[in-house]
């Protein structure tokens, strides 16, 4: 049988190389942002990080400073905030169920149409290219980054609250929140990286293989039929017709 110090080590231990990895791998994506030119991105991902981070932090303390020892009961009795409105909207801020719902919304219902278009009109070799697909895939992807950065900070912060550790309910301990919070922020640059890319290959920034290949090869082939009609001025215009 292991002894519970020895497990708590192990635990610890476990933790501590969670964490290194976590922060290691946002060094990295950082890196990777900057090289590729994004550094508005970071930006955007620390300002998220940091607006909650901030907000949190100043109403804890303000909180600590009188005496309460919930940040719910201090915004009702101090600021007549109802609780419910709290509860509300720190789930709506936590709830990764609810973010992941609106993504996939947003992929159904403003992309998927365009890309099953494409693609049954390119069988017949008349396809068109997706009027903003790349618009709407870029403010699904945003804000799911946007929304991991505030959960991030949400999480840090409650495991450093002047006013008391609010995760012990959940059979959580501040050094596990602090892991929790690097992971969360991990997955955002990792994310941002991955989106980043994504977008240099669609816009030709990127030297990607199978841009001038597969991706080519495949949109040729889909608008095959595809013929310019003159226009009164009998040049060419960018109206497509299907032959």
């Amino acid at each position: 049988m292991v002894s519970q110090r020895a497990a708590e080590w192990i635990s610890g231990t476990i933790e501590l190389v969670w964490f290194i990895l976590a922060l290691s791998t946002i060094w990295l994506s950082i890196r990777t942002l900057n090289r590729r030119g994004h550094p508005t991105q970071v930006n955007v991902i620390w300002y998220a990080f940091s607006l909650i981070f901030v907000i949190r932090i100043a109403v804890a303390f303000a909180a600590y400073a009188e005496g309460y020892s919930s940040l719910s009961m201090f915004l009702d009795h101090e600021l007549h905030i109802s609780s419910e409105y709290t509860l509300r909207l720190h789930s709506w801020l936590t709830n990764i169920r609810e973010e992941f719902v609106l993504v996939i919304s947003i992929i159904v219902v403003a992309i998927a149409p365009q890309l099953l278009t494409y693609g049954l009109a390119g069988i017949f070799g008349c396809a068109k290219p997706p009027a903003l697909v790349w618009y709407f895939e870029e403010l699904a992807a945003w804000s799911l980054i946007k929304f991991l950065a505030a959960l991030s900070a949400i999480v840090f912060e409650e495991a450093i609250s002047p006013i008391g550790f609010q995760g012990e309910s959940i059979g959580a301990t501040p050094a596990r929140q602090i892991v929790e919070a690097a992971l969360i922020l991990m997955s955002a640059f990792g994310l941002a990286v991955l989106q980043t890319q994504l977008m240099d290959i669609v816009e030709g920034r990127s030297k990607a293989a199978f841009t001038s290949t597969w991706a080519t090869w495949i949109h040729r082939k889909a608008t095959r039929n595809l013929t310019t009609v003159p226009g009164r001025s009998g040049q060419d215009q960018q109206t497509l017709s299907c032959k």
